[in-house]
């Protein structure tokens, strides 16, 4: 019996490694046909792909993006809410790029709050040094009417990266809280201002002791 198991063992892996190879070269051509804008065919392949694997994240969360071009929502969350529960083991990155992106189809859906709720999510799996996770964030607070939040996620991602000091006052989707806006990055910039002088300060002292100790010398 033990080696009947054993045996049974060998033939299941390598039956499983072949429906593997399978679904991956499935998934592969797949992705030849969507980024060359096939999608009919992207769909057929991810579908048979599917078939080889039920709960395989990738080939979930392009019929998903499939059914998004299709300008079907509804399939689209239903194959997105599979990436992100099926697969037997799933890592943060690829978490939060399905919650990130089930956040998008409620923000395309002009439904603010599942959209700020999925964000939320998506953030606590996502780096947190990643100034675009705070922006993003912060965009998603705003629109679901969480000025605090959105002030707060906003200066995160101006202190992580400078450029989102400009790209906050522009944003169309934080018009509503513009006059916060202005007077955070009018705070930033003062606070800016004020330890750029006191650095030159500092280092105008520097080189004045520098000098003094030359002199003595």
């Amino acid at each position: 019996l033990s080696q009947q198991n054993q045996t049974l063992e060998k033939i299941l892996e390598v039956l499983y490694e072949n429906r593997n190879n399978e679904a991956r070269q499935l998934v592969k051509q797949g992705l030849r046909h969507y980024v060359n804008n096939e999608f009919d065919e992207a769909e057929e392949r991810f579908k048979k792909a599917l078939e080889e694997d039920t709960t395989n994240y990738q080939v979930l969360m392009n019929l998903a993006f499939i059914e998004i071009h299709k300008e079907n929502s509804d399939r689209a969350l239903y194959f997105f809410n599979k990436a992100k529960s099926l697969p037997e083991y799933i890592d943060s990155p690829s978490k939060a790029r399905t919650l990130w992106a089930i956040a998008r189809l409620y923000y395309a859906n002009n439904d603010s709050q599942k959209a700020y709720l999925f964000a939320g999510e998506a953030a606590k799996h996502d780096n947190p040094q990643d100034p675009k996770v705070s922006y993003s964030l912060g965009v998603y607070a705003a629109l679901a009417g969480e000025k605090d939040m959105a002030l707060k996620k906003i200066e995160t991602a101006i202190l992580l990266d400078s450029s989102y000091f400009s790209r906050c006052v522009i944003e169309p989707d934080l018009q509503m809280i513009k006059a916060d806006i202005l007077s955070l990055v009018g705070r930033l910039s003062t606070q800016a201002e004020s330890l750029a002088k006191r650095k030159l300060a500092e280092t105008m002292s520097e080189f004045s002791k520098i000098s003094q100790r030359g002199l003595h010398h």
